[in-house]
């Protein structure tokens, strides 16, 4: 299983997935150099690629158990997707935010479905209600 997949820049630190550890971490950046990292979000199975939103919410891709969940700054997880949810997300990959008519509440998913029987790529464009992610 890969070690560091996903980086996201904000608010003065570099934070950086770690499919292998099931977590993210967080990086420190003062002066263009890396602190100490600290585990910031573990128990995200397989999680690969993920986003952050204004509020520092993590918006995590969890591969192998076909799962988006948000999970917020105090480590609280919500399940968002899963394979089950009508939409046909097989091994999620990446998430990335995009702009709607109602503002940036559009969530994109890259379904990879590498390791399905039945696979089908796709890039999953997904609205969520009352989510924005600024």
């Amino acid at each position: 299983m890969p070690g560091a997949n996903g980086i996201e820049l904000w608010r003065g630190a570099m934070y950086v997935s770690n499919t292998a550890q099931d977590s993210i971490v967080r990086i420190p950046v003062r002066d263009g150099q890396p602190g100490t990292p600290k585990v910031a979000h573990d128990d995200l199975e397989t999680v690969d690629d993920f986003a952050l939103d204004g509020k520092g919410n993590v918006y995590a891709a969890l591969n192998t158990v076909d799962r988006v969940v948000r999970v917020s700054p105090s480590g609280k997880t919500t399940t968002l997707l899963t394979h089950d949810t009508g939409l046909g997300m097989q091994n999620p990959t990446a998430v990335a935010f995009g702009e709607s008519r109602r503002g940036r509440t559009q969530m994109y998913v890259n379904s990879s479905a590498f390791a399905s029987s039945t696979p089908k790529p796709a890039l999953l464009a997904v609205e969520l209600p009352g989510h924005a992610f600024r």
